[in-house]
């Protein structure tokens, strides 16, 4: 494992103790931070100081940098490197200083660090076979993180809710919404093929990709409007239809933050590994994998690849019959002048 820090020394200042990080090489500077970083939690507050890390590294890179396979739950060293110098951490004024952060917590077995990959979970069997209980803290931390994306999500469902409540109300009784979101999805689809340019998604570069993925989130959500439309009582259950997403979401929330509590005061137990709750991971661990923006449209992302999808995209949509596509334009010529 290549470190850049030789050895972690203690200090004391006016009743604080410090860290002092020492670089492997001469031309590098000691790092020095509070030593509270690595504190556990007590019977009043169970929570970790090392908690706010975690949370910061697992915050942006749920069901994506972050994964879970194998037993451990890991991030690349730069990711978490970046993560670090990008959050408003105290302790990390800037890289050298990150990874000094980094490397005392492995040396506090909090994290460990394989090669380029910073390991911050592990699945109940590795916590039973190792008996690193402060995983169960980074469990806690993670599990916080994934509380606040959902808080997020809530806000944006509410929104909406509220959105489209009001898009109802000033909808007029001739206005056909099955027709108002088929005429969005046929612009959406109009801009990406011009963005295409007779390529295929897997052709574009980069920034293009993923201006093309952002219209294609879109487009499905247009078209997921445009199938809720078609149906009698649309109109009438929308926003309840959006209450009950809040209403699980809180469901979620609320079972996560208990969660989070359990694994905080485990952790304090000497004899943690002979709970019960530890069975708990086995379910969280799928989760937390998986967990990502809770309101896209993402289950038809992985579907189909993005070529698969253009394929199938301009064959169904071409074959809109003339009377449609003139109606469209009817309606979009009409919202243009209003």
């Amino acid at each position: 494992m290549r470190t850049r820090f030789s050895d972690f020394t203690t200090s004391e200042q006016n009743g604080t103790t410090f860290v002092t990080a020492v670089p492997q090489s001469s031309a590098d500077e000691p790092v020095r931070f509070d030593a509270s970083i690595a504190d556990r939690g007590s019977d009043d507050d169970p929570q970790a100081n090392w908690e706010e890390i975690i949370s910061t590294l697992a915050q942006g890179h749920l069901g994506n940098e972050l994964m879970i396979e194998g037993g451990r739950g890991v991030i690349d060293k730069r990711v978490a490197i970046d993560a670090l110098v990008e959050s408003d951490a105290e302790h990390v004024r800037n890289e050298h200083a990150a990874h000094a952060v980094l490397e005392y917590l492995a040396d506090q077995e909090i994290i460990s660090i394989d090669g380029e990959e910073v390991v911050v979970l592990m699945s109940y069997e590795k916590i039973r076979e190792e008996g690193t209980s402060s995983m169960l803290n980074n469990w806690a931390a993670t599990l916080d993180a994934c509380v606040q994306r959902i808080d997020s999500a809530i806000d944006r469902v509410k929104q909406n809710q509220e959105t489209l409540q009001q898009h109802f109300e000033d909808l007029s009784d001739t206005q056909n919404l099955e027709q108002e979101y088929a005429r969005k999805a046929d612009e959406l689809k109009q801009e990406m093929k011009g963005l295409l340019a007779g390529r295929m998604p897997s052709d574009l570069p980069d920034d293009e990709k993923r201006r093309f993925e952002m219209l294609r989130k879109r487009y499905h959500r247009y078209e997921m409007f445009e199938e809720k439309a078609a149906s009698p009582v649309a109109e009438t259950q929308g926003p309840e239809i959006l209450g009950a997403v809040v209403e699980d979401m809180e469901n979620i929330k609320l079972l996560l933050i208990d969660q989070s509590q359990e694994f905080r005061k485990l952790a304090l137990s000497e004899n943690f590994t002979e709970s019960g709750a530890l069975q708990d991971l086995e379910n969280l661990e799928s989760f937390v994998a998986e967990f990502g923006d809770v309101t896209e449209p993402s289950e038809q992302m992985e579907e189909k690849s993005d070529d698969e999808f253009v394929e199938d995209l301009f064959d169904m949509r071409e074959s809109t019959t003339s009377e449609e596509v003139q109606q469209l334009d009817e309606d979009a010529t009409l919202e243009t002048t209003r």
